[in-house]
């Protein structure tokens, strides 16, 4: 969720008193008035969802992680169902309101429990949390780690059943999206399922350990696909963070995985070959729905904040508000447009896949999201203050276009993770060709430089370094900071120098 609500919030009290010096307000018939802006229609449809259907929530991934922890006796998929509904009426009558008591009222599945006690997960070993070492990305002998600790894992798996059982289920749900999301609504357990898909892998890497090659690969296809449906379908910021997460997980698992002795057999294997295959050119744009969920998101969120706005406006200190200035300076439906629009680039940028974002780079045409963001706003700035000089009593929300003005590049960072992932898929994809050919590393080099391999960063398409000393394989990091789930949620970890993966190479 981007910031620029709490800095209005921020900033409402001060814009009354600043409004309250002006004059008292004015009533009667001689009071000025000004038509509202008119929304755009892609607006005017955002705001007036369609209600979901229930048939297609119980066979809905979001509702199944949603109520994930429901009691163990209950229809945990209609208890979310229901809860789904139940809110998206709250929804539909704030909006239609503008605000009021329904704004804030939302339900929760543990309304719903009768008294009954949620499931629990529950992965401490020795009063500790047991930590699946392939979680971090610079633990090159996380196989092992996991392997050392065979007996943890076979434990937590039996203690964790009925959640396992659920989680596996809703994985193989043929929807994903039927929400809509406020900032008031509780978001799935993604913590269990982060959790969940990690005792998963830990049971692949035993069972491929006592040689069951077939239940190995079944677990790592499921997660592994399952992680990739999620960063593709999530509608939610931080539903495609989680996934970036877990992506990063799984394919750090079989790059460590490379190097073992319990894989070294299976490496011409087809099952390892469609593992280890790199995102599509349509997984590439898998940041379409986040943007746009996350923009509907701040539009209903901004619509039901309205009538708050608008009632501590119009009070004021001592009530003394010039309700003129009041109305020219909060425009509802022009905020929503503004955002509309301006969150717009982002969608379009996201809508490209690696080779064409590569080629507006090469031709040095390749804006930031927020560069292309703030061309918009300023447009958008420009126009209102033509109309302004030509006589027209233009109304605004200064609030909101502050508040935008100041995080035109909130985003960047959230697309420039996905583009890092993507990379970091790129380098396993290129360890996987290496390894399984037999590559010497004096020939690594020219090997790499094969075209059809794709060796390269995916934006700059400078050539993957391979760095024998260090024995890693590597290229820079999009983003300018470590992405999300690297080291562990909790921790904030020196920047890594590059985006790698180990590689050992022999030297004939």
């Amino acid at each position: 969720m981007s910031g620029f609500f709490f800095r209005i919030a921020a900033t409402v009290t001060a814009m009354a008193w600043a409004l309250g010096a002006v004059a008292a307000p004015q009533e009667g018939p001689d009071a000025p008035s000004m038509a509202a802006t008119e929304m755009l229609p892609q607006v005017e449809q955002i705001m007036h969802p369609q209600r979901p259907q229930r048939d297609f929530l119980l066979q809905d991934v979001y509702v199944g992680l949603f109520a994930l922890d429901v009691p163990a006796d209950m229809d945990y998929m209609a208890i979310g169902a229901d809860v789904m509904l139940n809110n998206y009426d709250y929804l539909e009558q704030a909006l239609a309101a503008g605000g009021g008591p329904t704004r804030d009222q939302y339900d929760v599945p543990e309304n719903h429990y009768q008294d009954g006690e949620p499931l629990k997960l529950n992965i401490q070993v020795d009063g500790k949390d047991f930590v699946f070492a392939c979680r971090w990305l610079d633990v090159d002998d996380c196989v092992a780690q996991t392997l050392a600790r065979k007996g943890d894992v076979a434990a937590l798996i039996e203690r964790n059943k009925a959640l396992l059982q659920r989680y596996v289920a809703i994985q193989r749900l043929p929807n994903y999206g039927g929400y809509f999301y406020r900032v008031i609504d509780r978001l799935p357990s993604y913590h269990y399922a982060l959790r969940l898909s990690e005792l998963r892998l830990a049971q692949a890497l035993v069972a491929l350990d006592a040689g069951d090659a077939d239940t190995a690969f079944a677990l790592l296809q499921a997660e592994a696909d399952f992680a990739r449906r999620m960063l593709v379908q999530e509608k939610t910021l931080i539903g495609k963070m989680v996934a970036i997460n877990e992506v990063y997980t799984v394919y750090h698992t079989l790059s460590v995985l490379l190097d073992s002795p319990q894989m070294r057999p299976y490496l011409h294997d087809e099952r390892l070959q469609v593992l280890i295959a790199p995102l599509s050119v349509d997984e590439q744009k898998a940041m379409v729905e986040g943007f746009a969920g996350e923009r509907n998101f701040m539009m209903y969120t901004l619509w039901l904040y309205n009538v708050g706005v608008e009632e501590e406006l119009a009070q004021g200190p001592q009530g003394v508000v010039n309700w003129l200035v009041v109305q020219a300076s909060y425009d509802p439906e022009a905020s929503e447009n503004l955002i509309f629009l301006t969150m717009q680039p982002m969608l379009d940028r996201a809508a490209l896949d690696m080779d064409e974002v590569a080629d507006l780079y090469a031709r040095d045409e390749l804006l930031t999201p927020g560069q292309a963001r703030r061309a918009v706003f300023d447009a958008q700035m420009a126009l209102q203050n033509e109309r302004r000089q030509n006589g027209e009593l233009v109304p605004s929300n200064w609030l909101v276009e502050q508040g935008i003005g100041d995080t035109l590049d909130t985003f960047d960072v959230y697309l420039n993770r996905f583009y890092d992932v993507h990379s970091y898929l790129m380098l396993v994809h290129t360890k996987y060709q290496l390894v399984s050919a037999g590559v010497p590393a004096a020939q690594a080099d020219a090997f790499m430089h094969d075209t059809a391999l794709r060796a390269y960063h995916p934006i700059t398409r400078e050539p993957f370094v391979w760095d024998a000393q260090a024995q890693t394989l590597s290229t820079a990091w999009i983003a300018q900071q470590l992405p999300t789930g690297a080291r562990g949620s909790n921790q904030n970890p020196e920047p890594m120098p590059r985006n790698a993966v180990h590689l050992r190479l022999a030297d004939r």
